[in-house]
């Protein structure tokens, strides 16, 4: 089995983080092809290259012997500012502007997200580098392959995208995501916004790994089926939600924890 390390073409953080992936590991050709580009093979951990962007991705988890794919990848946002981070793809509205499919969520892999956030956060403060470190709700496309999906980001635009000491952080977070062995309790997260500090500092505090995140601006219109999905679309047995409280409204925390007991799932506080 191989974790799949996946950087688009079309991304200038993608390829920065591969490069600086390339400089840590030596690759050889596999002899298999993916998008027209050769699979490079070091292990078992193949790094491919897809011609679409990231968001639009598929059939990567066709790929023989592919158990979990990470994506390089750049975050884009209108404040510029320099940011790294970590979430789970999937539309959980009724929209798919980005990617994906509505009302769908991409396999969560909370074991490969905690791992890479934590080298992030590492990274960060031994570097002394000023890039906010975070887990992201969960948003974007591709939803529909049927391993684990990852992405770990670069922002937020192309001053951070090219960033040599960003992407050799992001490079050394995915390879210790990819080679994660450790276990822990997996969990979904409810509340707050979109870049989830609460999430981000109980994960890291806590042996417990949050996949999927639903914040406060989805959760008035989240539907029951996708709640449920959530838990199925998690990597191994998922029975736990962490809720930041203060992070929803009344009423629609309500709802929520009343879901969540119909489907007998375990509850905590962030």
């Amino acid at each position: 089995m191989a974790v799949l390390i996946a950087s688009s073409c079309r991304d200038r953080a993608a390829l920065n983080i591969a490069d600086k992936i390339q400089r840590h590991l030596q690759f050889i050709d596999s002899g298999m092809r993916f998008d027209g580009f050769p699979i490079l093979r070091n292990g078992n951990l193949l790094l491919v290259t897809v011609e679409s962007d990231s968001i639009y991705a598929s059939g990567l988890d066709e790929i023989p012997g592919a158990e979990s794919v990470i994506f390089a990848s750049r975050h884009s946002s209108s404040s510029g500012q320099s940011t790294l981070t970590v979430h789970v793809p999937g539309n959980p509205l009724r929209e798919a502007r980005y990617g994906g499919e509505p009302e769908s969520l991409a396999v969560a892999d909370p074991l490969r997200m905690r791992a890479a956030l934590i080298r992030l956060k590492s990274e960060v403060a031994e570097r002394v580098v000023s890039y906010h470190v975070s887990l992201e709700a969960t948003h974007h496309g591709p939803t529909e392959m049927d391993i684990p999906v990852t992405f770990v980001e670069i922002g937020s635009g192309p001053m951070q995208w090219e960033d040599p000491v960003a992407g050799d952080i992001v490079a050394r977070a995915i390879l210790d995501a990819a080679e994660s062995t450790s276990t822990l309790r997996a969990a979904v997260g409810f509340g707050g916004g979109h870049y989830a500090p609460k999430f981000t500092d109980f994960v890291l505090e806590q042996n417990i790994g949050i996949g999927h995140i639903f914040p406060r601006y989805c959760t008035h219109e989240l539907a029951d089926t996708v709640v449920d999905l959530a838990f199925k679309r998690t990597e191994g047995t998922c029975t736990l939600a962490v809720i930041d409280r203060k992070g929803i409204q009344g009423a629609d925390r309500e709802r929520i924890i009343s879901i969540l007991s119909r489907l007998g799932v375990e509850t905590c506080r962030a």
